[in-house]
């Protein structure tokens, strides 16, 4: 089982639960924690799906690219060189600044 797997099960689990608990209780308060974990549950699943296209890295610091060390300062290419504001093109693949 991978973790794009566990994560939409998981996201199902709590929109079911959060479905459930909104039918049956009576409570107010209740029916709208009920509504917020089916809400939480539906952006799980999202996020699943998303790392299931993006290829499964879907971290804070994963990247388009997969380049941590390009900071947006430049056009990417399909090639990996980078084109700056100014036009001036190079590889921007060695070490971080």
């Amino acid at each position: 089982m991978n973790h794009v797997f566990l994560y939409a099960l998981v996201g199902v689990g709590l929109f079911t639960l959060g479905l459930y608990t909104l039918i049956v209780c009576a409570h107010l308060l209740r029916k709208i924690l009920a509504i917020n974990v089916m809400g939480s549950g539906v952006f799980l699943v999202l996020v699943a799906l998303g790392g299931a296209y993006a290829g499964g890295d879907t971290g804070p610091g994963a990247s388009r690219h997969g380049d941590y060390r390009h900071r947006g300062c430049c056009l990417r290419h399909s090639s990996g060189a980078c084109i700056d504001a100014a036009g001036a093109s190079g590889d921007r693949s060695g070490p971080a600044p």
